[in-house]
Order: C-alpha cells, then sequence, then structure tokens
C-alpha cells in the first residue's frame, strides 16, 4: 500500500516504510479466544475480531496500546480490508456459515482502534460475498434475505421445499446457528437496514407453494 502523506509524517522512522504487513492469525479447528492487536509482541488493545492481528503499529511509551494518529487508523483500514476479504475463505463445505464465527464482536468499554476497524469491517462486508445462501454459494448481503424466524431447523426445513430461485436469495440456515444469528442482525443494523432484510412472512410462507416435485427433491 502506498499510504499518504499524512500518515507517513504520523509515522516514526521505525514505522515509516513502503511495505507494512499486516497478518491475521486465527486457529481454523476451533473458536479462538484471543482478540488482539500484536506489534509483533502482544498489546493490551482488543481488537475484537478473533485472533491476533500483527502489525507495525504506533504504539505508547509502555508499548501497551495503540496510539490514535494517522499511521495506525491507515494500518487499521488495511487490516479492516484483510478481515473482510480473508472471511470468504473461512466457509466449509460441511458448515457454510462457518465464518461468521470470525465477525467482530462487541463491546462494552470505548476502543478507538477496534471501532475504527470494525467500522471499516462491516462496511467491507455489505459489499462482499461472504455470506452463504441456502444454495452454498457466496452472495451479497445487500442482495440476501434472512427468514422472518432466525430459528436453524424451521430454515432447514423451508429449504427443503422451495424452489432454488428462492433459496438463492436466502441465507443458509446453518448461518443461523448459535450466535451468528445475532452477528447478523449486527451486520443489517451496521448497514442501517440496506443488507440482511427479511423475507415477509406471507411470501416466504408461500415459496413453498411454488416448488416443483424436483425442487423438493433436489
Amino acid at each position: 500500500k502506498n499510504f499518504d502523506p499524512v500518515a507517513l509524517q504520523d509515522a516514526t522512522l521505525l514505522h515509516a516504510r513502503e511495505s507494512s504487513p499486516i497478518l491475521w492469525a486465527i486457529p481454523l479447528d476451533q473458536r479462538p479466544r484471543q482478540d488482539s492487536f500484536w506489534a509483533f509482541f502482544p498489546t493490551k488493545t482488543a481488537s475484537r475480531v478473533p485472533g491476533i492481528i500483527n502489525s507495525f503499529w504506533k504504539l505508547d511509551a509502555g508499548r501497551d496500546h495503540l496510539i490514535e494518529g494517522a499511521w495506525n487508523r491507515a494500518l487499521l483500514e488495511e487490516a479492516a480490508q484483510l478481515v473482510s476479504q480473508t472471511l470468504l475463505s473461512l466457509t466449509t463445505a460441511d458448515d457454510p456459515g462457518n465464518n461468521i464465527d470470525y465477525f467482530p464482536r462487541k463491546g462494552e468499554e470505548r476502543n478507538w482502534a477496534a471501532d475504527a476497524m470494525i467500522e471499516k469491517i462491516w462496511e467491507h462486508l455489505v459489499e462482499t460475498k461472504v455470506i452463504a445462501n441456502a444454495q452454498k454459494d457466496p452472495g451479497l448481503p445487500k442482495v440476501l434475505l434472512r427468514p422472518p424466524l432466525d430459528d436453524e431447523s424451521i430454515s432447514a426445513n423451508w429449504e427443503c421445499l422451495v424452489e432454488a430461485k428462492a433459496k438463492t436469495k436466502t441465507v443458509h440456515h446453518r448461518c443461523l446457528a448459535g450466535q451468528r444469528k445475532y452477528r447478523l442482525e449486527e451486520l443489517y443494523r451496521q448497514s442501517n437496514g440496506l443488507a440482511l432484510r427479511r423475507w415477509d412472512l406471507g411470501e416466504w410462507l408461500g415459496a413453498t407453494r411454488r416448488a416443483t416435485l424436483d425442487d423438493v427433491r433436489a
């Protein structure tokens, strides 16, 4: 990335460089518990994104917290893009909603760095094919619909009774499992209602009547 002059001016000689790598480390075999920024060593600044986000952050004298400024904000924007793009690869054939477990978390305490990064992550996600539809294909949140009820079992049964066209525009039932439905609701809220709107109940029920025998068998 070519950093703008304001960011480079804010960086010290130690931090300013043509290339400043950003890494997001997450375990794939379990739900990561740690959510912090690292500057090649752990800091005390939580990222509210699962795993470790490592880069050449500008830190305070104690090397515990990220300092608010143009350099760190530029890195945070890049980190947000990295997280958003990486989420595309975290789905599995057995669990198309797996990547939602790695969505940002809410925080009770003010944290300027996490807030700045997460705001950008939500913005990217609205425009990214990151949510699986009922056909297990990646779909845009601003196009996909959620069912009227956030019930994984009911949605799985509904998917067995509707035509392919209805499945294409509906989130996969695994996206509603556990805490995932709350993260989808947060994405809806952060998009000001532009993403992941809900099916009208009557139309959702009516979709089952339009399915053919071949659709049901599929």
